[in-house]
């Protein structure tokens, strides 16, 4: 359409673009909203979610993106700013027990959802076990709550920003100088006891040997407070977030007319004033680019905008993808649970695989979740929807 097209978004209100329905932008939305701005999200997929979405094939449904439910105290106080309840839009499930490890020689542990039976697992495995297990856990809990509390909400836009005489305090006691497979290997020496307790960093994108021991905090998450099932999946999150949003005024524009192409920016005040997509120019006083960064500053930003060049991004060493296998079976899968992790072959080496010396593991690890184990209607009777990571 002709660029010269213009939107209005609404007269009274200061006008705002949020490009992607992701996380991000819905709760950019919700925020907004709520401080009086109009908002209007645009979404290039049909629905809402960015990578969180659901893919429905023969009577099976699957999330395509996260299928893990950590942190519901994060849920819990998003829901609680807007005056509502997770319980308004979600139904959970606390899982019991949390996943399920096949480690090797066959052996497997099904992890409980009570810490005092985990306790007591831990004692079984090694001497000792329980009592250095409520002290990896009492300190995993203060790393925790001082992280959630503060550091991870402060913008992050500059190191300075924690350069502050109570984090120079903190940094010996939260383990910022020690990585989580040294500070595990000081608790426990049982092969299977440091598999269970390394794994959670996993999910931040890097191995157990570089990723700081202050995310010991991810332990807590998964052992205190527990692992959650939405009735639904993983997509009944961002739309509960959508469902608050529309409360609040939001408008949702979904499908290739509404892909953003270009953002565009005052070349007197160089600040954005609209979004162009293929259905016309979305003018605002704000743009919120909650998409893909790399994409949203290289791709829809004149160079001259850009915080980043190509170079600079080049010089970057990016988390890895995954290969994901999305599985209708026609049978029921009893000896697994939800989720399933099968650490059978050696982590360091899959590890150094991935991230130090990059290429295809020779022998990967991987991770199962039969959905519909908690959820029957993610697939037809008798049968199950499997996730292969």
């Amino acid at each position: 359409m002709d660029a010269e097209v213009r939107v209005p978004l609404g007269a009274s209100k200061k006008k705002v673009v949020v490009i992607g329905a992701g996380f991000a932008g819905l709760s950019a939305a919700c925020s907004l909203a709520k401080e009086g701005f109009d908002v209007t999200v645009l979404e290039r997929l049909p629905e809402i979610g960015g990578r969180c979405r659901l893919w429905k094939q023969g009577g099976y449904s699957f999330d395509l993106g996260p299928s893990w439910y950590w942190m519901p105290d994060v849920f819990d106080e998003f829901f609680e700013s807007f005056g509502k309840k997770t319980s308004d839009y979600l139904e959970l499930t606390r899982l019991d027990p949390a996943y399920k490890l096949f480690l090797k020689g066959g052996e497997s542990l099904e992890v409980p959802d009570s810490e005092a039976q985990l306790a007591e697992l831990f004692e079984r495995l090694e001497h000792g076990g329980r009592e250095k297990f409520r002290k990896f856990m009492q300190q995993a809990e203060y790393k925790y709550k001082v992280s959630m509390a503060d550091y991870v909400k402060r913008p992050s836009l500059r190191i300075w920003e924690f350069l502050d005489l109570r984090m120079l305090r903190e940094a010996f006691r939260l383990d910022m100088f020690k990585s989580q497979a040294s500070h595990v290997r000081a608790y426990f020496s049982h092969p299977h006891l440091v598999s269970l307790m390394e794994w959670p960093v996993l999910f931040l994108g890097g191995s157990p040997d570089s990723v700081p021991a202050m995310y010991s905090l991810m332990n807590y998450a998964a052992i205190s407070l527990g692992t959650w099932y939405p009735k639904g999946g993983m997509v009944q999150v961002p739309l509960a977030m959508a469902s608050l949003a529309q409360e609040w005024g939001v408008t949702f524009l979904c499908g290739d007319r509404y892909e953003a192409t270009r953002i565009l920016v005052d070349q007197t005040t160089g600040l954005a004033h609209g979004v162009q997509t293929p259905a016309g120019l979305y003018e605002a006083e704000f743009v919120v680019a909650a998409g893909d960064y790399h994409h949203m500053e290289q791709d829809l930003l004149d160079a001259r905008y850009r915080n980043l060049s190509e170079n600079d991004w080049d010089r970057y060493i990016m988390s890895p993808s995954s290969l994901v296998f999305y599985l209708g079976v026609s049978k029921e899968l009893l000896n697994l649970r939800h989720h399933n992790l099968f650490f059978d072959e050696d982590l360091a080496q899959h590890a150094d695989e991935i991230y130090k010396i990059p290429k295809w593991p020779s022998r990967p690890l991987f991770y199962v979740c039969v959905q519909s184990l908690s959820d029957p209607a993610c697939a037809p009777p008798g049968h199950s929807n499997v996730f292969v990571l």
